[in-house]
């Protein structure tokens, strides 16, 4: 068996990867559109020279269009931003909430390339509080994610939600509206995924319509 350092490297290469490929195609599909708009509002200019006359309107869908695109593109850069400082530190202090909401955002390409809609539901207005390691959770929660959106029910919606527990526990994550029945015979949890677990001191549990991620309470800063 490959030692536990070898596999959670690999694991969270391959994740990094995968996230930065498909932020790649984001943003060229952002690009792409900016300069289709920007063109015609090109040509818009050379038929005013030629005195067609300008049409606001079609100068105003087409400004619009830009703007719209430049939002989004500064949103996937932010995502991005969080997504790549998750690797400053091997360990670090965050909001689970956000974190989770974060994810969501980075992976809505590949969710969506499923057909699967991911919504992101926090339980409590308070921020939930964990000191571990940011980046191999979040390579842990695609993976149960990515699972997940293979067992959705008939509304093809995986509801994520995040929320402090009892007990042992400090913190789960749910992931929930699935028909977890069809898992049988998938390999679940691989040697990969199975790592992570041992090395977030994690729980995963598969219940009738939904997977739990708990996370020790050992892990919450109480500061």
């Amino acid at each position: 068996m490959r030692a536990s350092c070898d596999i959670l490297g690999e694991t969270g290469l391959r994740f990094f990867g995968r996230v930065s490929a498909s932020i790649s195609h984001e943003l060229k599909n952002v690009l792409s559109i900016i300069n289709e708009n920007s063109g015609l509002l090109e040509d818009l200019a050379l038929m005013a020279e030629t005195g067609a006359g300008l049409d606001p309107a079609r100068v105003q869908t087409s400004t619009r269009r830009i703007q719209e695109q430049v939002r989004r593109a500064d949103a996937i850069i932010r995502n991005l931003n969080c997504f790549s400082h998750s690797v400053d530190r091997a360990n670090g202090v965050f909001d689970l909430h956000q974190l989770v909401g974060c994810l969501v955002a980075l992976t809505r390409r590949l969710s969506d390339m499923k057909g699967v809609k991911v919504v992101h539901a926090p339980v409590g207005a308070v921020p939930l509080t964990l000191a571990t390691s940011p980046f191999f959770l979040k390579t842990l929660l695609w993976n149960l994610l990515d699972f997940s959106m293979e067992m959705v029910d008939e509304r093809k919606t995986v509801l994520l939600r995040t929320l402090a527990a009892s007990g042992a526990h400090g913190a789960e994550v749910r992931f929930t509206q699935l028909a977890t029945s069809s898992h049988v015979g998938t390999g679940f949890p691989n040697e990969a995924q199975a790592a992570l677990i041992r090395a977030l001191e994690a729980e995963v549990t598969v219940n009738p319509a939904e997977i739990v991620l708990a996370l020790p309470a050992t892990c919450l800063d109480d500061t």
